[in-house]
């Protein structure tokens, strides 16, 4: 830009590179081509001194490059003084889970396994080539593959040796008896696994040299594959979930015995948002992100508003959000405050009422725009006007906590603390501790090495091709390109290396495929709905070759093995029982946190209908102050789930009917001022909260409202809000008992 120059450091960096984009000019087809490598291996350059400037000055190492600087102490030397104590404590080694191992890490081993087998001791490599699914975090399952050499593509000499010693020592011993998975699985992963492999390229198909594997389980088994040509999103493949869920269930499954594997923690949080929105409890290892919780946009909504209270979008954003949240009308109330005027040139301009907005819902500005004592206070007080019940709602709870330990950390700076959560609202989540009523979700990932009773793969359409606009560095005779891969391109080098990654792509898609199918142990099913050239379409074409499979005119493939009716075999159970903390709202200093045995309780205080009809009628009746109010505070208490929908429609009939009737009517009628729930302070330790008090000129009436029958303390305790409101000297207090079920309105004599 005019006026402005690169720093030194870069001008240094893009002199250095002169020399190397001269030789690389005749290769690129166009100056713009040259221009963006160029600039992009000077930015490299740049920022690669710019970092090693920081970790010098402030003396750091990064943990990536720890693997790096152990490696070289210990490349050419026999018995590196790193490891002479560790050599002489361990004597033997248990490397599991080693097709995920990186080269580094590897050959930070190998001198301490040198010195165990220079030693005649034993040691042991676990692994399979065909569940390596972390290449993105340097695994290199080669290694296995090469074992009981060391792989070793660069002939280093030192290498060499040590490769024809393990060579010498050592020995592979496949492991093919199959204890986990029922028959039908064992033979069905067989069969596909084995014509899948001749899709490969020769260099991958060595992964899967050892496919056969012998089945040693007796558990019944079932496999069941759905397979079309069909481009479904994934909240339409909720039906076909639920419907294999209650199958598993009616053949005497728990919840718990189910998994729902994903390829991606976006997906995966779909689906578990879909299943809790259908009454499903869910328990995932990703588990589900605070940030799809609508209360928490709002409340992130009302932050942005009070770090930049001027800002129009932002006016606009909350009051959407909140009308949306409590189904006030939607847009065309959100239209409502939409205003316009006249400029100065006449043209005519629309504007958000945002003050008309605030009176309209919050009162006033004092009460929207509070005072605060920090970040964690701004938080809780926005909870308090909202209504919100923090312990009720874990993705407020987690959202504060999040809060809280940031404003620990790094203070109350409402602007740094909205960018932290921005940086990690992909894998800020609740979570879930399991039970036997809660289905699993999580990623194919973060399967592997577990097994599951029951596992759902609903999506098998993985991505096969590299994604699009991303580099690599490219070697180039002494050079390095940083450059996207193409088929097409002028540079040998670059058509090789997308070749290469195209089938390290498909290697890792496969490995992720074969660690979903080797999973259950009873049930396996799969649904693969495609669309494109991607795997779904090479496993398609593989299904259409096994038998028992059925294809209809649509192209839609069904195969089914096993049993269905076999039965499911008993696990067990986990025995867990939660822990709820409840709020404690009735004392007034330094309350206790109390926490009840939900699984204790609840034979015990189970509540008829009647009761819970009661109780949600007094808690709907202390917020609603007159019979156009009704509705809307029904609603949105059900939205917080603090009634239940089968509940609603009595209970607005029977609020209606209330607010009908005469009695209440007259009592209503040249109201003041009506308050619900209003605690009055008597001392340190004594606090009175009438459901109901309404103010008149002549007169005050409190009402209790009651769900039970009647009771004297009722009356007792209604005389102690009388008396308490004539000490106050209120004008003519009168008492009365309102009992929901009978709904008779008793006055105090």
């Amino acid at each position: 830009p005019a006026g402005r120059e690169f720093p030194n450091e870069l001008k240094s960096a893009v002199l250095s590179l002169q020399n190397t984009f001269e030789t690389l000019l005749p290769n690129l087809t166009t100056g713009k081509a040259f221009l963006k490598n160029f600039y992009n291996m000077a930015l490299l350059q740049y920022m690669a001194r710019s970092i090693e400037t920081v970790k010098k000055d402030e003396q750091l190492i990064r943990i990536s490059e720890f693997n790096k600087l152990i490696s070289s102490l210990v490349r050419d030397e026999k018995a590196p003084f790193i490891y002479e104590r560790l050599g002489t404590r361990f004597k033997n080694f248990l490397l599991d889970e080693f097709q995920d191992t990186s080269r580094l890490q590897w050959l930070n081993m190998v001198p301490l396994v040198h010195e165990s087998l220079s030693n005649n001791q034993k040691n042991l490599i676990v692994g399979d080539p065909k569940q390596s699914i972390y290449r993105f975090k340097n695994g290199i399952a080669e290694q296995f593959v090469a074992l009981p050499s060391i792989y070793n593509p660069e002939k280093d000499p030192t290498t060499e040796r040590n490769s024809a010693f393990f060579n010498q020592m050592g020995m592979v011993s496949p492991l093919l008896e199959n204890y986990r998975s029922s028959e039908v699985i064992v033979l069905f992963n067989n069969t596909f696994f084995e014509e899948l492999k001749s899709t490969l390229s020769a260099s991958t198909q060595e992964f899967y040299e050892s496919i056969e594997q012998n089945p040693m389980s007796t558990k019944g088994g079932y496999v069941h594959i759905t397979s079309q040509e069909l481009d479904l999103g994934d909240q339409e493949l909720i039906p076909f979930i639920i419907e294999k869920i209650e199958e598993c269930k009616a053949n005497g499954f728990n919840h718990s015995d189910i998994c729902i594997l994903s390829d991606t923690n976006q997906r995966a949080n779909k689906w578990a948002m879909a299943l809790t929105k259908e009454d499903y409890k869910v328990v995932s290892a990703e588990s589900l992100l605070v940030q799809n919780e609508v209360k928490v946009k709002l409340i992130l909504s009302y932050l942005k508003r009070r770090l930049s209270p001027s800002v129009q979008s932002e006016k606009k954003k909350f009051a959407e959000l909140f009308l949306r949240l409590y189904n006030q009308g939607g847009f065309e109330t959100y239209r409502s405050y939409i205003g316009s005027y006249k400029d100065a040139k006449g043209k005519d301009r629309t504007y958000f009422d945002d003050e008309r907005f605030i009176n309209d819902f919050f009162s006033d500005k004092t009460t929207f725009f509070y005072k605060y004592e920090n970040l964690y206070d701004l938080i809780q007080r926005f909870y308090e006007i909202m209504n919100w019940e923090e312990l009720k709602n874990p993705y407020l709870h987690h959202f504060a906590d999040f809060a809280h330990e940031f404003e620990q950390s790094k203070g109350p700076d409402l602007k740094n603390f909205l960018d932290h959560y921005t940086s990690q609202k992909h894998k800020l989540a609740i979570q879930i501790p399991e039970s036997d009523d809660a289905i699993k979700i999580m990623t194919i990932h973060k399967s592997k090495g577990l097994e599951f009773p029951v596992v759902i793969i609903p999506f098998l359409n993985f991505d096969n091709g590299i994604r699009r606009g991303a580099r690599f560095l490219v070697e180039i005779g002494e050079y390095i390109l940083y450059s996207t891969l193409s088929s097409s391109s002028n540079l040998e080098e670059i058509r090789n290396m997308n070749r290469f990654e195209l089938d390290q792509i498909a290697k890792d898609k496969v490995n992720q495929c074969y660690v979903g199918f080797t999973r259950p142990e009873q049930r396996l099913y799969v649904f693969n709905y495609f669309k494109g050239k991607k795997f779904g379409r090479i496993a398609h074409d593989i299904f259409k070759k096994m038998n028992d499979c059925i294809e209809d005119s649509n192209g839609k493939i069904e195969y089914e093995s096993g049993d269905i009716n076999a039965p499911a075999v008993k696990r067990k159970s986990s025995g867990s029982n939660f822990f709820y903390p409840i709020t404690q709202t009735e004392h007034l200093w330094f309350p206790d946190i109390s926490i009840i045995d939900k699984g204790l309780s609840d034979e015990e205080n189970k509540l008829s209908q009647e009761q819970r009809l009661g109780n949600q009628f007094h808690l709907a009746v202390s917020k609603i102050h007159n019979l156009n109010e009704i509705t809307d505070v029904l609603n949105t208490l059900f939205a917080e789930g603090q009634i239940e929908a089968d509940l609603q429609n009595q209970l607005q009939h029977d609020i209606e009917e209330l607010f009908n009737s005469k009695v209440y009517k007259e009592m209503l009628n040249g109201a003041n001022e009506i308050l619900s729930e209003q605690s009055i302070i008597l001392g340190r330790d004594s606090l009175k909260r009438p459901d109901k008090i309404i103010f008149k000129d002549r007169e005050t009436i409190v009402i209790d409202f009651k769900t039970g029958s009647k009771k004297e303390k009722d009356f007792a305790q209604l005389q102690e809000y009388v008396l308490t409101l004539k000490d106050m000297d209120l004008p003519l207090v009168k008492g009365f008992l309102y009992y929901t079920q009978s709904k008779e309105m008793i006055g105090l004599n």
